[in-house]
């Protein structure tokens, strides 16, 4: 809880629009966004689901006013061993994107499966079932492409999405989950 009412304090003085002059030699004013996410059903960082589910997540963002909309949204993954040991990790660059000061954003993760990892299920004006986006799963050292046959022993998943405002600033939301073998 103190880590939210620090970035909130800082948040409501950012968006109030609190500036910090350039040096004395230039005149550029620098300007940072506000921005907050959090998993809203991600119970104390930590779900779990069943073997062959997907996990319907569901994140909020609250981004400042101004020049900070739109912000996109970037998906980090990291598998992990029993032994805590990392198996691969993959990012994926503007899964979702922010057009609004607060947003909703369902993301639908098929934990088992690479090549149809996530998807954005509320997008505004998408009419179908919107397509899953792979996820490319390096190992740890980045000199491989782990393959879905690799996650076999898998234990946690952890998603941390990185919401980054258009002009500066960023917010960060974590959520694990536990995998059934």
């Amino acid at each position: 809880m103190r880590r939210r009412s620090r970035n909130a304090a800082i948040g409501l003085i950012v968006a109030l629009g609190l500036v910090w002059p350039g040096s004395a030699q230039d005149d550029v004013e620098v300007r940072i966004c506000a921005a907050e996410a959090d998993w809203i059903n991600c119970a104390d960082g930590v779900r779990s689901i069943g073997p062959r589910a997907t996990a319907m997540l569901h994140l909020r963002s609250h981004v400042s006013q101004g020049r900070c909309i739109p912000a996109r949204v970037v998906l980090t993954a990291s598998y992990t061993d029993p032994s805590g040991d990392v198996l691969c990790v993959g990012t994926m660059d503007g899964i979702a994107r922010a057009t609004g000061n607060v947003q909703d954003f369902t993301i639908e993760v098929s934990p088992r499966t690479l090549g149809t990892f996530a998807r954005w299920r509320n997008r505004p004006g998408q009419a179908a079932e919107p397509p899953y986006e792979p996820l490319m799963c390096a190992s740890p050292d980045g000199r491989r492409d782990l393959l879905d046959t690799h996650l076999a022993s898998a234990v946690g998943l952890e998603l941390v999405a990185t919401v980054l405002p258009s002009d500066g600033g960023l917010a960060v939301a974590g959520c694990r989950i536990v995998l059934p073998r």
